[in-house]
């Protein structure tokens, strides 16, 4: 798996632990509707730490661009290089 569908997957998992966790209550799982728990609150912070590093590995995805879209100095230096 490549950096980018890893961010992906990480940014997906921490959403969906966040909404869990803040809606545990209404899910039943929770004791009291009115208030959020401390292990309500750990959830959703575990899952803004995951979206995090989510958010962390897509912004380091280096672009992929292909030989027409390069900038024109590269070209040069690589023409020289080959001489």
């Amino acid at each position: 798996m490549n950096k980018k569908t890893i961010g992906i997957i990480f940014v997906i998992v921490g959403a969906v632990g966040q909404i869990f966790s803040l809606s545990a209550d209404f899910l039943g799982i929770g004791n009291d509707p009115s208030t959020v728990g401390w292990k309500q609150l750990l959830g959703a912070g575990v899952g803004l730490i995951v979206i995090l590093v989510g958010v962390y590995f897509l912004a380091t995805v280096k672009s992929k661009l292909l030989p027409e879209d390069q900038p024109e100095e590269i070209e040069e230096e690589e023409q020289e290089t080959l001489m």
